[in-house]
């Protein structure tokens, strides 16, 4: 019943807090729950008190402030206006994955479902997606396939 920004953001902390943890060989905070998230971004002063204990969904400017207080880890936010532009920001996403390997999110406007992002095919341009809609915490990495919760897609397939 949580939007899908939450869980991409947890997705993410998780791979960030594993990647902190293998470089400083010690343990750091843990994924944050919901309710933390929220009492984050009330912190921050992004959101009114209200927010807390509130089904609200959040995006990719509140998964930035999140990471950013969290983590320490700024995040950048690449405007991409329709799916037909991401040809354009391909060699972005191979940097980043390059780089800094993490999950990214994606999602806004008018395709406002939360997506994360896990890796870049060239040829054909495609996009390997994990979608944070699934909820079986038994759930094995064949049936996340065979479901489509992790998938190549194409980016024709972008709105």
């Amino acid at each position: 019943g949580w939007g899908c920004g939450y869980r991409t953001l947890q997705s993410i902390c998780s791979w960030v807090k594993r990647e902190q943890e293998l470089l400083a060989k010690s343990a750091f905070r843990d994924v944050p729950t919901l309710r933390e998230i929220q009492e984050a971004l009330v912190a921050m002063e992004d959101k009114p008190s209200s927010f807390i204990g509130s089904r609200d969904w959040i995006g990719s400017f509140e998964i930035c402030l999140c990471l950013d207080y969290f983590y320490e880890t700024p995040c950048k936010i690449i405007h991409v206006s329709s799916g037909s532009n991401l040809k354009d920001h391909i060699p972005d996403l191979v940097k980043h994955f390059k780089e800094f390997g993490s999950p990214v999110m994606m999602g806004g406007d008018t395709d406002n479902a939360s997506k994360g992002v896990l890796g870049v095919c060239l040829e054909p341009a495609a996009l390997l997606i994990m979608d944070p809609h699934f909820y079986d915490k038994n759930g094995t990495k064949d049936q996340l396939q065979r479901d489509g919760f992790v998938t190549w897609r194409t980016l024709d397939t972008f709105i």
